[in-house]
């Protein structure tokens, strides 16, 4: 099986990595490194080898953002597989969804989240999937 993936985990746990850069676009392209996770650690051109081998890191930051209070809101979706769900999105905030296949997160985020705010923003006509945001409180709060 071949899989493109970033995550650490996935890396350590497979068989064979085949590392392509050594940066994005016009300047990847090219295999840098290629075996285990200890051979792409091993390779000084592999900037995944200096991740992984703590050479380099990304540092998380001691305090994370708070959020000023304002949020969007969606009541009562129950399109597809949701179940009259309610769900405040923090703005200003790095935000995931998260949940088994089939859940509806792709829903919720494509055809509701997504769709209202084309609308509310942009003017579009996409239809928005089944929610029931109360009128004139619209999707923001």
């Amino acid at each position: 099986m071949l899989v493109v993936e970033h995550d650490e985990d996935t890396m350590y746990s497979a068989d064979h990595i085949i590392d392509i850069g050594p940066l994005a676009g016009v300047r990847g392209g090219n295999v840098v490194a290629q075996g285990t996770v200890e051979d792409i650690k091993a390779c000084a051109e592999s900037i995944t080898g200096q991740y992984l081998s703590g050479k380099k890191s990304i540092p998380v930051p001691e305090q994370r953002r708070q959020s000023d209070g304002k949020w969007i809101e969606v009541v009562g979706a129950t399109e597809n597989n949701l179940k009259n769900i309610t769900v405040r999105f923090p703005l200003g905030l790095f935000t995931a969804i998260t949940g088994v296949s089939g859940s509806g997160k792709s829903t919720l985020i494509n055809e509701i989240l997504y769709k209202g705010l084309a609308q509310k923003v942009y003017g579009s006509r996409a239809k928005p999937g089944s929610h029931k945001t109360p009128a004139g409180r619209g999707l923001y709060r």
